[in-house]
């Protein structure tokens, strides 16, 4: 088994961040582990003991409590399972799982099984919306609805992205001062998000870069592996996404999905669930609403 990229001199500084994003949860709910043929896998449940079943998947350099203003709004509707991708900042056991491969598939499969699920929605963040799109090339059958927020991945980073994202993130990793990590934050949320969200990403961001190795990048799916994705699908993106030309992916996975819809919001950036919170859930809820 691969280990991940986490440092063991962090965890004190990981576990009061995460402490810290729990607060901001207003619903009930319980953290738990789950056993996979990759590692423990841990995960935040919350909500009604519903037979329909969302699962939530955060963003790079993350955690699923950083997810709390979905869970918040899908919790008083449906069961939700907010989990840890490896290798990131949350409390799952630190597995490396090759993006090339089907195991990240393979890992939500294992997940799935754990609570007996035959199938859920998926609810993917950023780096989140490519890890379902994994298991919808491998195992369409176990996914009901699918709804893609700020996915990376499905297309090239934009150049803008290249010309300053490294040298941002090498900064940051020299240098991590309040400046430094404020660009960084500011290149991941966005030209439109306000200072408070800049806040919280950099105060993330500074834990991540001091105790973790950036994992690996997501691999773009084939076209073969997206037109796998059979179920009815929404895809939110910001006009503004500082990652992916929102166009862009709109093209491709309008090309590629038989069943799917993707709306572009205006004056936003890529950090759409913290921005746009209320709009994204009210949207969110909409299109899992049966008859939809």
């Amino acid at each position: 088994m691969a280990s991940a990229g986490a440092r063991s001199d962090g965890s004190s500084a990981l576990h009061a961040l995460y402490a810290a994003t729990l607060d901001k949860l207003v619903v009930p709910f319980k953290s738990q582990f789950v056993s996979t043929r990759f590692g423990e896998t841990h995960l935040i449940t919350a909500g009604l003991d519903n037979p329909e079943s969302i699962i939530v998947l955060h963003g790079a350099g993350s955690s699923a409590a950083a997810c709390w203003p979905l869970i918040n709004a899908l919790a008083r509707a449906y069961r939700v399972y907010a989990i840890d991708i490896p290798g990131h900042m949350g409390k799952t056991e630190p597995f490396r799982l090759p993006p090339r491969k089907n195991d990240y598939a393979l890992w939500l499969i294992d997940v799935l099984d754990s609570f007996a699920m035959d199938q859920a929605h998926f609810i993917g963040f950023s780096l989140g919306g490519w890890a379902t799109l994994k298991l919808t090339a491998v195992a369409n059958e176990r996914i009901g609805k699918v709804v893609l927020v700020s996915p990376v991945g499905v297309v090239n980073f934009r150049l803008a992205y290249w010309l300053r994202g490294p040298w941002l993130f090498l900064r940051a990793l020299l240098y991590p001062s309040d400046k430094s990590m404020n660009g960084l934050a500011r290149l991941v949320a966005g030209p439109t998000a306000p200072q408070p969200i800049i806040d919280e990403i950099a105060d993330a961001g500074r834990v991540f870069i001091r105790n973790f190795t950036m994992p690996s990048a997501p691999v773009r799916p084939s076209r073969q592996d997206l037109q796998q994705c059979q179920s009815p699908t929404l895809v939110l993106l910001g006009q503004h996404d500082s990652f992916c030309e929102p166009d862009a992916v709109l093209s491709r996975l309008s090309a590629n999905l038989p069943d799917v819809l993707v709306e572009i919001i205006p004056d936003a950036g890529h950090a759409l669930i913290y921005e746009h919170a209320e709009m994204i859930n009210a949207r969110i809820l909409e299109f899992l609403s049966p008859g939809m």
